[in-house]
């Protein structure tokens, strides 16, 4: 699962609950701002999922459309990671 904040796999525990926020606006034609804010729970149990910390991540994102597609910019960080990512696209994510 895409994890705002996250820019590489990272292992989770087998149960793991996330919600993700996303408020995005287009800014004349072609631009378009992305602001992401995520929360998630884990454990190796459900009945323990509250008793560990809460993972939060948060991600800005400019997009501009090109004949070839959207080319983007991500800044993001994540208190499981913590460290900031930068990720330039060319293209649609999946």
């Amino acid at each position: 699962m895409p994890f705002a904040g996250i820019g590489n796999m990272e292992y989770v525990d087998h149960e793991f609950v996330a919600a993700q926020l996303q408020a995005q606006q287009q800014v004349g034609n072609n631009n378009y701002i992305l602001l992401r804010i995520a929360g998630g729970q884990q454990a190796d149990r459900l009945k323990d999922i509250f008793d560990h910390r809460t993972l939060w991540g948060i991600q800005a994102s400019y997009y501009y459309n090109t004949i070839f597609g959207p080319l983007g910019a991500s800044i993001g960080y994540s208190n499981h990671t913590k460290k900031p990512y930068i990720f330039l696209n060319l293209g649609y994510v999946f």
